[in-house]
């Protein structure tokens, strides 16, 4: 199992089916081969209507790389900022000692995923 694919699982424990749907790798736009589509790691629906429609959006980074590359291009969540509730960052331990340096590196709109 791939470390994207790992994290993606734990977040399940965040998100309980019965209160949430989650999408893997949704698209910004329908089709295959889109030029310029953009796509999310994870869409976490809420499902009660006491959460109000919230959508929150999950980007799994497992390295410092993918991380810098997130960050230094804003408009690649573009597509999705007009749904989303909150976008957040998702790093397990203990690769979350490699991939975020610091708390300053994850910058707004993004926040960090605190474990459930």
């Amino acid at each position: 199992m791939s470390r994207e694919a790992a994290i993606a699982r734990k977040l399940r424990d965040r998100y309980p089916s019965e209160r949430w749907a989650l999408l893997r790798h949704v698209q910004s736009t329908p089709g295959a081969r889109v030029q310029g589509v953009r796509i999310v790691d994870v869409v976490a629906v809420a499902l009660w209507p006491s959460d109000h429609g919230r959508v929150e959006l999950v980007e799994i980074k497992d390295s410092a790389n993918d991380l810098r590359a997130e960050m230094e291009a804003p408009e690649k969540s573009a597509p999705f900022d007009g749904y989303a509730s909150v976008k957040w960052i998702a790093v397990a331990s203990p690769w979350q000692r490699v991939v975020i340096a610091g708390k300053g590196q994850i910058r707004p709109p993004w926040a960090p995923a605190s474990p459930p």
